[in-house]
């Protein structure tokens, strides 16, 4: 239950584009706070501080305040990397004038197949997680 409860977090953290740019940004560099919410373009704090607290175990404040991404954030960019690589979300796509529904290359079936692609690489990557929270857990008994 926990293992669902932890992989349902990490989409519910990635399911919103401002969190996902914040991921993008601290890739590149550590910001504050206040760097961070002009980077972003949000005018609130409470904005921000709401998307931060989404992203809680995918970003991390380093030992002066900055924010950067964690261990697990990187491995969470990583996978929204591949997905927008493989051009399923807003890529531009080929026309098919094929009038059978069921034919091997039909929209429906590349579709499909996309959507198959990125479940499995989500699988990988919440095993990762999983695998990696195990070994802390260990980590800490000792």
């Amino acid at each position: 239950m926990a293992e669902d409860r932890q992989r349902a977090e990490v989409f519910d953290a990635l399911a919103h584009p401002t969190r996902i740019r914040i991921l993008k940004a601290l890739e590149v560099e550590t910001l504050t706070f206040s760097d961070l919410k002009k980077r972003m373009t949000i005018e609130s704090s409470g904005h921000l501080q709401h998307h931060l607290s989404k992203l809680h175990d995918l970003v991390k404040t380093d030992k002066h305040g900055s924010y950067c991404l964690s261990e697990q954030g990187k491995d969470a960019l990583f996978t929204v990397q591949i997905v927008e690589n493989t051009g399923s979300f807003g890529g531009e796509r080929k026309k098919h004038h094929t009038h059978y529904a069921h034919a091997p290359f039909s929209p429906m079936y590349r579709i499909s197949g996309r959507c198959w692609i990125t479940l499995k690489i989500m699988k990988g990557l919440f095993e990762l997680t999983h695998s990696h929270s195990q070994r802390e857990i260990e980590h800490r008994r000792f």
